[in-house]
């Protein structure tokens, strides 16, 4: 698809997000000598909405080619940080963690004040089960749970996410273990405080009633399609016709 740059002010739908970041770079760049047109192709096997980096791994490579073409010789840091604020277009607030762990190639967890810290590899095997595209944006769902959280009946829920979240970072960090109890649980509430949709929650449930684990990856979708389901302690013989029979696509394995 293509726009022209007089017409994108009149635009009522949202922006792709190559196309907002390609403007945000072309706007910060008035002292370059620009050609008038711009093709931009995307070549990416990450499931959109999956919750799995893809709007970090779009804004990233944006900035870097954008530093290549014209040889800006951006530090790290300044690629970081220009893709974390293209990627904020998506978000409302990117946090900046996936850029850095794709910079880094490395599993990083996010820590209060904007640091990072690398986790070791676990070797746990996760089977990808994608449950549909949300109909809602990661800013959108980040929003809404903002609006709701410190309601009286979302609190101790939060608070509990909070806890098992840090349960499980710090057993992964200092004992190299999954504490998949705990990570099953925050699936749970996940599901209880509205952030997965019916059909999603229906085959979380049939996951656990085979005594396995599952939690949906990122952000989650309230509607039609909750993005990718994570799941643990089932064999692949097993999970792959009962997301057939959700009509859910199964992805494949992934070791963490």
């Amino acid at each position: 698809r293509s726009w022209q740059m007089s017409q994108l002010a009149d635009q009522h739908e949202p922006l792709p997000l190559a196309v907002r970041g390609l403007l945000f770079l072309i706007k910060r760049s008035d002292k370059l000598s620009l050609p008038g047109g711009w093709q931009v192709k995307i070549d990416s096997q990450i499931p959109i909405g999956a919750g799995m980096g893809s709007s970090a791994a779009v804004s990233l490579a944006l900035v870097t080619a954008w530093n290549k073409l014209f040889q800006l010789n951006w530090s790290q840091e300044q690629i970081f940080d220009l893709a974390r604020q293209i990627e904020s277009f998506q978000h409302g607030r990117s946090s900046g963690v996936d850029i850095r762990a794709i910079q880094l190639q490395k599993s990083l967890v996010f820590l209060p004040g904007g640091m990072f810290r690398s986790l070791p590899l676990l070797t746990t095997k996760l089977h990808l089960v994608h449950t549909g595209m949300p109909e809602q944006t990661t800013g959108q769902m980040v929003e809404w749970v903002a609006s709701v959280r410190q309601q009286p009946n979302f609190k101790p829920l939060w608070q509990e996410l909070i806890d098992l979240n840090t349960q499980v970072i710090t057993q992964a960090e200092y004992e190299s273990r999954f504490d998949v109890e705990s990570w099953d649980r925050m699936g749970q509430l996940w599901e209880t405080m509205g952030l997965v949709s019916d059909s999603g929650r229906e085959f979380a449930a049939q996951i656990r009633a085979q005594q396995a684990y599952c939690k949906v990856s990122g952000a989650g979708g309230r509607t039609q399609g909750s993005g990718l389901m994570l799941c643990t302690g089932i064999s692949q013989a097993d999970i792959k016709p009962l997301a057939q029979e959700f009509g859910f696509q199964y992805l494949g394995e992934l070791i963490i």
